[in-house]
């Protein structure tokens, strides 16, 4: 890990804003401020980011008492992330990758925060690729690839971050679809250099029983329809399987008919660490939980991750619902995953600080950060804490008078650099305890 993130963790650690299966190092209490109001953020496309961490790992919830006297267990529950780290001990003899799942908001699609950890991981175990690509999307971005977009496309759903289910509700992971619409549609996705290590191999995600089109492959083309590639049980999609070379270039061009694109995942032959980023702009949980609940855990099921990260928080600060409300929602999605893989590892990640001035916070935030680690306390989840990685209150304000800045003139969102160093406090979470580190 660089030396900025250990000299930003040893910070943070100061500031009371670590927290480890042993306990938890509460911040240092910051004088009350009169907080001006804010008008609401809209959903926008992300700006570029990476940044600054507050991190923690959950205690496992505690055991019954009798008479007042707390009873050992009788089987004492893994660590929070236990699992995940004995799936990267056994990397170098497995035969499937590593996988993070990681859904969320704007944060998260932007691809910098995510792409901090991934990285991270990666140097910490092996490279095993950029894992899920959406395609036909706007606004979009991948850190490992290239895409570009032509012609006309039908995305859905038209409401992406609606709290209701839309049309079918079926939106694979990634909670969107798109369809071509005109007949000079195309989607190109290049591999770019360090993308994945050696030659590749990639899951195209696609539901097209009436439709087909042309997959080009570094020139080689494959007509795809409706019967191509394998069915996954409990889902109306099919993944068809590509192989690739480390910098290969992927068309895909001449559609006939309503061919739904989900995406594609994209990973190294050679398994390793794959981190799926997965996000929306203007996501909040009740987003996730209005798509069809037995089509996502199929496609969970079939993608066997390692560690599942929720990383909302941050749209929700100015709602109007009851924080409390979150915490059936977090159970809610967090039901939904085990179900389909019930020995996954799960960390809950903290909204960013939201400020409303130059100087100050907005007070569900806070509230929003500490019911968020309540809940991975209850769900034996690892926590982290974006908010108070930032200093607490006034937070946002200090990193845009940062120089360079760590955060954005919007007041929401970060820099890439403040990205990258929240990222790289994640990732250290990630690893903590693991050999080596």
């Amino acid at each position: 890990m660089s030396s900025l993130a250990a000299a930003a963790l040893s910070t943070l650690a100061l500031l009371g804003v670590v927290t480890c299966s042993g306990g938890v190092l509460e911040p240092a209490p910051t004088p009350a401020a009169a907080v001006p109001t804010v008008a609401p953020v809209e959903s926008r496309p992300s700006p570029p980011s990476s940044a600054l961490p507050a991190v923690s790992v959950a205690s496992a919830p505690p055991s019954g008492s009798e008479g007042g006297a707390q009873r050992p267990p009788a089987e004492a529950p893994p660590a929070p992330l236990a699992r995940f780290h004995a799936a990267l001990r056994r990397l170098p003899e497995a035969r499937v990758p590593v996988r993070v799942v990681w859904l969320g908001d704007s944060h998260t699609q932007a691809d910098f925060l995510t792409h901090a950890v991934r990285r991270a991981l990666q140097q910490a175990t092996r490279n095993g690729g950029p894992g899920y690509v959406g395609l036909g999307l706007e606004h979009y971005r991948h850190a490992g690839v290239k895409l570009t977009v032509e012609g006309q496309w039908n995305r859905e759903p038209p409401r992406p971050t609606s709290h209701q289910r839309q049309g079918d509700g079926v939106y694979g992971l990634s909670g969107r679809r798109a369809s071509p619409a005109s007949s000079d549609a195309r989607v190109t996705l290049e591999l770019l250099p360090g993308a994945v290590e050696g030659p590749a191999v990639a899951e195209l995600w696609v539901r097209a029983p009436r439709a087909k089109f042309q997959v080009r492959v570094d020139g080689a083309t494959r007509s795809i329809d409706g019967t191509s590639g394998a069915a996954v049980p409990g889902s109306p999609l099919r993944h068809v399987r590509l192989e690739l070379g480390a910098t290969s270039k992927v068309e895909l061009t001449q559609f006939v008919g309503a061919a739904e694109l989900f995406g594609v995942s994209v990973e190294s032959r050679r398994p390793g660490l794959v981190l799926d980023t997965l996000g929306i702009n203007g996501a909040r949980l009740t987003t996730a939980l209005a798509w069809d609940a037995s089509a996502f855990e199929a496609e969970l099921r079939a993608r066997q991750p390692a560690l599942l990260v929720l990383a909302y928080g941050t749209n929700d600060i100015l709602a109007s619902t009851p924080v409390e409300q979150y915490r059936a929602q977090y159970a809610a999605l967090l039901e939904r995953a085990r179900r389909a893989s019930p020995e996954l590892d799960c960390l809950l990640v903290g909204p960013t600080d939201l400020g409303v001035d130059a100087e100050h916070s907005h007070p569900r935030g806070q509230e929003i950060d500490q019911l968020v680690e309540s809940v991975a306390q209850e769900q034996s989840c690892a926590f982290f804490s974006i908010l108070r990685a930032m200093g607490g209150e006034g937070g946002m304000g200090r990193w845009m008078k940062e120089t360079p800045p760590l955060a954005q003139p919007d007041r929401v969102h970060l820099t890439p650099r403040g990205y990258e160093r929240v990222g790289e406090l994640i990732a250290r979470l990630l690893l903590r305890g693991f050999p080596g580190e």
